[in-house]
């Protein structure tokens, strides 16, 4: 019989071993990629260019996996007591061109309908409620906020990007997904859709679930971390 103490330690090495090999929790949520703060206010009312809209998106390329996203925000406020809406439209439906190109008809594949958001004393994040997206691999998203009321949200011309090294990437002034930072505009509240890409890059954050481990290897850990358990406690029954 093993003493309790031996017992205990073979637990906690069993322990650290599934640590190890098991994929992330279905239920975190990390913060995926995200902007710095513009250096740059800009303010929309709701008879903003009728060919733009009020509505303001940030272009988030997904990287060579699928990703799914629980939750996404701008950085800006309401103006004053009204309602906001966030929306998501997939870019591979439609041919985005140079800043200020009308695109027509990208597919709306998020929306959040609208919800109740009090004026802001300040510029903060405003954040989605919490939904369930997998955004596939290699294409272009835009992702942002619509509001029935006069809204203010950063931007920059352009803005570094950030990449958290989990599948989303920022467009940036590099030239490694766009010429400059883009961004895309919508219109009607009521039932938002595309109208034009932008020059400016949108202050956003993106929330969602890295990439688990991969399974082949997440088994072969922990079928040998089980063994050699198994071996040393078999080892310390002969002592």
């Amino acid at each position: 019989m093993i003493p309790i103490r031996r017992n205990r330690r073979v637990l906690s090495m069993l322990g650290a071993v599934l640590a190890l090999a098991l994929p992330y929790s279905a239920h975190a949520s990390t913060l995926l990629v995200g902007t710095e703060i513009g250096t740059t206010t800009e303010t929309r009312a709701t008879d903003f260019n009728p060919n733009f809209g009020n509505g303001i998106l940030a272009s988030v390329i997904v990287g060579s996996n699928p990703v799914t996203i629980d939750q996404f925000g701008l950085h800006g406020k309401q103006e004053a007591d009204g309602s906001l809406r966030f929306s998501i439209f997939d870019a591979s439906t439609g041919a985005p061109g140079a800043g200020g190109t009308f695109v027509p008809n990208l597919t709306r594949v998020y929306d959040s309908g609208p919800i109740a958001t009090p004026a802001g004393a300040s510029l903060d994040w405003l954040l989605s409620p919490i939904f369930s997206l997998t955004l596939d691999a290699g294409k272009t998203y835009y992702m942002g906020i619509i509001s029935d009321q006069t809204f203010s949200f950063s931007s920059s011309i352009p803005a570094p990007a950030v990449d958290f090294g989990l599948g989303l990437s920022m467009p940036n002034s590099t030239g490694a997904f766009a010429d400059r930072g883009r961004n895309g505009n919508f219109g009607n509240f009521s039932d938002p859709i595309f109208t034009r890409t932008g020059w400016s890059q949108i202050s956003a954050q993106v929330y969602g679930t890295p990439a688990p481990v991969p399974l082949p290897a997440a088994i072969w850990l922990f079928g040998s971390g089980v063994a050699a358990v198994a071996t040393l406690a078999r080892r310390r029954r002969t002592v």
